[in-house]
Parts: structure tokens; C-alpha cells; sequence
């Protein structure tokens, strides 16, 4: 522990001094508890993406009135995704801090991700093999970059990948 000097009236003195001491009375953090607030928050993002999916084009296809109104609020919905992230990103902050001693760490951490993001991805994939005939799915030799986790990136630089049939886009696997 530092010891900090500070000086008070003429009189120098040492006390103990620790910025992260947190005192005995307040309440203490666990990222571990389910936080209620969050779980409303993730509500509000669902809600901003799905309108603005589903109702953020309003404003071109309602000249006036309280509809264009509304279409104009759900225009903002693209927001929900980046309250996702902040989300997201406040719970790993808070994993990867309670973790950070554990001799384990980065194992467990990308463990984790693997084993809550790979299994539906690959689900969904093995779906859309199956389903090829029924949705007229038409492969390209790309497409096997989604198996790889870099379609996305593959995407950008080809954007036809993103289609694979008129009724299937892939933009949402990234």
C-alpha cells in the first residue's frame, strides 16, 4: 500500500492511503447477482431494434399525421444495437474482473464465448444445409468463410455473399 503524504494546516502527516479501498458501509458490487435494471435495459434495445425493423421506414410511406411521427422516433431504433454492446460489454467487464486472479483466465474467458456463441451458429448453419433444397439456396465456394467465423469480414469486401437465396440473408451472422 502507497503511503501518501499530505500536508493539513503547516502539520505533515502520513495516513494509508488506497484509491480502490472501498468503504466497510456501502454496498458492495457482485457481477455475478442478476441486475433487474439490465434486464429492463436489454427490454428497451429488443424494442428499438424491432422497430426499427419493422416500422423504421414510416416516414417515407406517411407523408404527415402521428404515424410520421412515430416513424421518425423509430428511425433512432438502429441505437438499440449499440445499447447491446455497452451491455454486453458492461457484464464481460464485470466477468473478466471478478476472474482476473484465476490461473485459468484467458482459457475460461474464451471458453465461455466459444461455448455460448458456436453451438447455435453452427445449429443455424447446419439448418440452412438442410433446408437447402426448400429454400433455394445457391452455395458459392465464399460461403465457407461463415463456417470459419469470417464471413462477415469476407462479406464486406464481396457483398453477394450476404445472399445466399432470396428468402435467406446471412448479414445477421457476423
Amino acid at each position: 500500500m502507497a503511503k501518501r503524504t499530505r500536508q493539513t494546516k503547516g502539520t505533515r502527516g502520513t495516513d494509508d492511503f488506497d484509491p480502490c479501498r472501498v468503504p466497510a458501509d456501502s454496498p458492495q458490487f457482485n457481477s455475478r447477482e442478476r441486475l433487474p435494471a439490465l434486464d429492463g435495459l436489454r427490454g428497451v434495445a429488443i424494442l428499438l431494434v424491432f422497430f426499427y425493423h419493422y416500422a423504421g421506414g414510416l416516414p417515407a410511406r406517411v407523408g404527415s399525421g402521428p404515424i410520421h411521427a412515430l416513424g421518425i422516433v423509430f428511425a433512432f431504433g438502429w441505437s438499440g444495437v449499440d445499447l447491446f454492446f455497452v451491455l454486453s460489454g458492461f457484464l464481460i467487464t464485470g466477468i473478466l474482473y471478478d476472474t482476473q486472479m484465476d490461473p485459468r483466465y484467458y482459457r475460461n474467458f474464451y471458453a465461455r464465448r466459444v461455448l455460448r456463441i458456436f453451438p447455435p451458429f453452427y445449429f443455424l448453419a447446419l439448418v440452412l444445409v438442410v433446408l437447402t433444397p426448400i429454400l433455394g439456396i445457391h452455395w458459392k465456394f465464399a460461403h465457407l468463410a461463415f463456417l470459419f467465423y469470417i464471413g462477415f469480414p469476407c462479406a464486406l469486401i464481396w457483398p453477394a455473399v450476404m445472399q445466399i437465396s432470396p428468402l435467406v440473408l446471412t448479414n445477421h451472422l457476423w
